[in-house]
């Protein structure tokens, strides 16, 4: 069984049971390892373990793993809303009602039908830009430190990571959504319009609404994460669009969306994202003005069934990032060389330098 016929299922299972699809081959055709590292890549193993519960003909070591993960993704997820509505607790102490982004936003909105399906990683709010330094200062003055991955270029749009020294639980302060070229698609000012307020216990914070969410998380993984202009998608992101859209579909202003990104020469990258959530995850694509990239399915295909690709796209990505950053090399090469691809890293290196 070749990888993509492996993540084809994943997807179909995912489908089948979070957006009512019709369910894929029985499980009894699956290879379990190139199942669990396909949805590991895509930190999707806990909605995975979710979606497969009661079915027939899993192994018992392979159902073990799946009541585990969701066990352990529960835990973890308690501790870090228990963090967050410390967090809040801190940020409404000084007047300030976060508006919470991506995973945290997820789990409160309850778009997912148990938060222990969801794999978050840190804790993201959008804060007023003028009250960064007094919502930094008051977290700090309850337990959160900055961490040793805090090297970031001047002007980015969230501050340097706080961890909290008792627990680890990471907390990003944002004060834009994306960097300066992609503002026009989706600035704070405009996120932070139509927003909700929400109780969390006794303390307040806001929810944005489905288009500007769905914004976010496509710019957040095409763009920021430079996934379009490597040719795929992080199935985590993608499924949480198609949960948000399974909930909000009628709320949605498709035409916004289809506007904002065209206006920055950006429409392919919202067409061929929604075309990857029409193929894997069965959400038909609403009408816009650009069609998807041409080959993008087919590419992202090639570069699953040979993993060897997607170590060189990746290199080929941290190179362009060297010649974005040249006042940044050394924080630059520490990604670029590893053990296992420091040759080629090494030869793109020299590639890039002689470009300069």
């Amino acid at each position: 069984m070749k990888r993509w016929d492996t993540f084809a299922a994943l997807c179909g299972h995912l489908r089948a049971g979070l957006l009512g699809g019709a369910p894929p081959d029985p499980v009894a055709d699956i290879h379990w390892e190139l199942l669990i590292e396909a949805s590991s890549h895509h930190f999707v193993t806990p909605a995975l373990a979710w979606c497969l519960r009661g079915q027939i003909g899993i192994p018992s070591e392979v159902r073990d793993y799946f009541d585990a993960t969701l066990t352990l993704n529960d835990r973890r997820n308690k501790h870090l809303l228990e963090a967050l509505a410390r967090t809040v607790a801190a940020l409404n102490a000084i007047d300030i009602e976060p508006l919470l982004l991506k995973g945290a936003a997820r789990l409160v909105d309850g778009v997912y039908p148990a938060a222990k399906l969801r794999l978050l990683g840190d804790i993201d709010v959008l804060i007023p830009g003028d009250r960064s330094a007094d919502a930094a200062s008051a977290l700090k003055h309850i337990g959160f430190g900055e961490g040793a991955e805090n090297e970031l270029e001047a002007g980015h749009h969230h501050l340097p990571m706080l961890r909290e020294r008792d627990t680890g639980a990471g907390v990003e302060l944002h004060t834009e959504l994306t960097k300066p070229p992609h503002q026009t698609i989706i600035s704070a000012a405009w996120f932070s319009q139509n927003t909700r307020s929400f109780k969390l216990q006794d303390l307040w914070v806001r929810l944005p609404d489905p288009t500007r969410s769905v914004a976010h998380n496509i710019v957040h993984d095409q763009l920021n994460n430079g996934n379009y202009q490597l040719g795929r998608v992080q199935l985590r992101q993608l499924l949480d669009l198609a949960m948000l859209r399974a909930r909000h579909e009628n709320t949605i202003d498709w035409a916004e969306l289809d506007h904002r990104f065209c206006s920055v020469g950006k429409g392919a990258v919202l067409a061929t994202y929604l075309e990857f959530a029409e193929v894997l995850l069965g959400q038909p694509a609403p009408d816009l003005s650009h069609t998807a990239r041409p080959r993008a399915l087919a590419d992202f295909r090639r570069r699953i069934d040979l993993p060897a690709l997607r170590a060189l796209a990746d290199l080929r990505m941290q190179v362009d990032d060297v010649l974005a950053r040249r006042d940044h090399p050394v924080g630059v090469l520490k990604k670029l060389i590893s053990p296992r691809t420091w040759s080629t890293g090494i030869q793109l290196v020299k590639a890039a330098i002689s470009r300069w």
